[in-house]
């Protein structure tokens, strides 16, 4: 609650709230943590927020909002769909949008990939502060994971 304006959340939201994660090359969930009580760490009185959610119901937010999920423990389904929406008049991005576009060559993020046995990184000098590649035109990006990032923030 409050993470838009607290102070204490400036800097995450400088860092890991702008991080382009295929630019940047990140290994692994793209996660900035897997436990909810990591945002006490912010400060205020920040806590997450929850509703009870019925079959049908739906939960519309924008892309720079923080959010997680618990684990389902339940033997009921739950789905997550994430769908996102642009201007028509706005450039779409190439890696997503065009004919020589190959799905199979996507990073993979989320449930899809994995912090717990991910692959080294290649070090911090594989991007900069905001997750932006800093290499030579055709020569092979270094990965980075999660755990370099947020040591190369400050956190």
């Amino acid at each position: 609650e409050s993470s838009n304006r607290l102070q204490g959340f400036q800097k995450l939201r400088d860092t890991y709230g702008k991080l382009d994660m295929e630019a940047a090359r990140l290994k692994g969930t793209g996660w900035f943590t897997e436990d909810p009580k990591d945002v006490s760490r912010f400060g205020g009185n920040t806590q997450w927020r929850t509703a009870d959610f019925k079959a049908g119901d739906v939960l519309v937010f924008g892309l720079h909002t923080l959010h997680m999920s618990t684990c389902n423990v339940t033997s009921k389904l739950r789905l997550s769909i994430d769908v996102r929406f642009q201007p028509a008049s706005d450039v779409l991005d190439p890696r997503y949008f065009g004919e020589d576009v190959d799905p199979s060559k996507r990073a993979k993020s989320g449930l899809h990939a994995s912090d717990k046995d991910e692959e080294k990184g290649s070090g911090p000098a594989s991007s900069g502060k905001d997750g932006k590649e800093k290499r030579e035109e055709g020569a092979t990006a270094p990965t980075v994971t999660m755990a370099e990032m947020k040591k190369r923030w400050g956190f």
